[in-house]
């Protein structure tokens, strides 16, 4: 078996919605991109073993959600911490200059326990 040599693993800051929003990236910048969501109570810190077997082939973008990680904790009430809030929180991160992803240039991951809310409707739109 051929051990991969590990993606570098860049650590950054971005700010979403007046909140500092920490992530991890890996993987060439003109990569396919994988967004990888954690799962509660975790952070972006679950995937680093998967640098190693993706990293050269896919580009990487791992997000601390606000509260979480290195991200910062927004003070209520301008952060809800409810499942719409951490979903609105998800769509800007996701969609953001950061990852360069749309729907048709991503897969989006999904974590073994919580964290549903990269698939649930934007806040306000109908059942």
């Amino acid at each position: 078996m051929t051990r991969r040599t590990p993606a570098p693993v860049a650590h950054r800051t971005t700010e979403i919605d007046g909140t500092e929003s920490f992530f991890r990236e890996a993987g060439p910048p003109e990569a396919p991109v994988v967004l990888l969501p954690h799962g509660y109570p975790c952070s972006s810190f679950e995937f680093r073993h998967l640098k190693a077997a993706l990293g050269d082939r896919w580009r990487l973008v791992a997000p601390d959600y606000p509260g979480f990680g290195y991200s910062g904790t927004p003070a209520r009430p301008a952060f809800a911490y409810t499942f719409d809030a951490y979903a609105d929180s998800w769509r800007a991160s996701s969609t953001g200059s950061r990852s360069n992803a749309t729907p048709a240039t991503c897969t989006t991951t999904a974590p073994s326990s919580g964290s549903g809310w990269p698939w649930a409707p934007p806040s306000g739109s109908p059942p």
